[in-house]
């Protein structure tokens, strides 16, 4: 799919270390896709809470 279009729309968390969704993202920035990322950091569960509290969930 990623080969036969211009723009890659993804949601994509680049900290993780691996997902399905990155190797895409890492594949669509290789091949000079434009890429549009929707995710926001604030989206994150633990987004406000200390590192402490993180470690909980």
């Amino acid at each position: 799919m990623i080969d036969s279009c211009d723009t890659v729309i993804c949601y994509v968390n680049k900290k993780n270390l691996y997902s399905g969704a990155k190797y895409a993202y890492q594949y669509s920035k290789k091949q000079g896709k434009e890429i549009i990322n929707l995710y926001d950091e604030k989206d994150e569960l633990a987004y406000s809470v200390i590192e402490e509290q993180k470690k909980e969930y």
